[in-house]
């Protein structure tokens, strides 16, 4: 059996890398000893995977305690191991925040999640209305535009989000003469997150 070679801390080459020294250690031996773990751990490489591997040999070293190859492999399993991409997204659509992003920027990332993960409508819903702007939430809920599939309630969020401004329960100011300017303090652009301005008067949407 060929050496396997030297583990960097590359997610990507972990898998062959470990089946390799795996193989490469039975074909050594008859059987496993006490020891063995020592091929795996003076094979890894770099700032990861190395510093990883020097502390669990100067751990074991001073307690003479050798965990098992099954053992070894499992904790490596653990933190090497690449991470399932539908899992990855899973996780990403679960933690969310939109924070600052602008409504439409974040819509297609959170979509591209909800894709990737297989994510069921309305667990995707529920994840959505955990990340986006209160807000908007409050608003889209105020003028009873939520949706119950998927595709309509995102669509709606952009609309709500991204049309015509609105100040809810105020009376629009006609221009000069035709009534006072309005109190914009307490309104939230849409595009920069900011108060006092509508999205269409964002300073932003011009850059």
């Amino acid at each position: 059996v060929a050496e396997p070679g030297t583990f960097n801390g590359s997610m990507a080459k972990y898998e062959e890398w470990a089946i390799r020294m795996r193989a490469y250690c039975k074909a050594a031996v008859h059987c496993y000893t006490s020891q063995d773990c020592m091929a795996f751990w003076t094979q890894m490489t770099g700032p990861i995977a190395g510093n990883y591997a020097h502390a669990k040999l100067d751990f074991h070293l001073a307690n003479g305690n050798w965990p098992t190859i099954d053992e070894v492999v499992a904790d490596l399993n653990s933190r090497f191991w690449p991470m399932n991409n539908g899992d990855w997204a899973q996780k990403k659509k679960q933690k969310a925040r939109q924070g600052q992003s602008q409504m439409d920027a974040f819509l297609v990332e959170f979509n591209s999640w909800k894709l990737m993960a297989s994510a069921s409508d309305d667990l995707a819903i529920l994840c959505l209305e955990q990340a986006i702007n209160p807000e908007v939430l409050r608003l889209m809920h105020h003028l009873g535009k939520r949706k119950d599939t998927y595709k309509e309630h995102i669509t709606e969020l952009w609309l709500v989000a991204t049309g015509t401004p609105m100040d809810i329960g105020a009376t629009p100011w006609q221009g000069k003469g035709k009534g006072p300017p309005k109190d914009k303090s307490h309104i939230m652009c849409f595009r920069c997150s900011l108060k006092g301005h509508y999205r269409s008067e964002c300073p932003k949407q011009a850059q």
